[in-house]
């Protein structure tokens, strides 16, 4: 994205405490916090990027992480709420990300799933070209699993 760039530790400071609130109960249902998910995002993605507005302040990070099978790649984003300021170029350049995160680790298989209520974050996904698939329950949070098959 024309205001992406590696994420840093400072980047994880900043967002997370700015997260907007679907982002955070999603991630309190996994009983994981802002700052530990988006610390893991950094240590565990093989590619791990900050979205910035025209002022450059972060917006949001996203990456992708390797599960046990090497061949499906587990992508991540989470976001404040001043990601919509840059709606537009967010979703003109989303899907060419979301091809680099497949490329990333040689991935023919995105894999992952969002909690049900993130409304937004689905419909982005499905924007991306992901399938929405299994419905699950997580810590008594319903979420639903995305999948996308790399174009070749």
């Amino acid at each position: 994205m024309r205001h992406s760039r590696r994420s840093s530790v400072d980047d994880v400071t900043w967002l997370s405490t700015r997260l907007r609130g679907a982002d955070q109960r999603e991630l309190a249902a996994a009983l994981s916090s802002p700052q530990e998910a988006l610390t893991s995002g950094i240590l565990d993605s093989l590619i791990c990027m900050t979205i910035c507005d025209d002022d450059g302040e972060p917006v949001a990070m996203y990456g992708v992480t390797r599960g046990v099978d090497p061949l499906i790649g587990h992508p991540w984003l989470l976001g404040s709420p001043k990601l919509l300021t840059i709606a537009s170029t967010f979703l003109r350049e989303s899907k060419t990300a979301v091809e680099t995160l497949h490329e990333a680790g040689n991935f023919p298989l995105l894999l992952n799933y969002a909690a049900s209520f993130n409304t937004v974050h689905l419909t982005w996904l499905k924007w991306c070209g992901f399938t929405l698939c299994k419905n699950m329950n997580v810590n008594g949070t319903p979420f639903v699993g995305f999948y996308r098959i790399q174009n070749v």
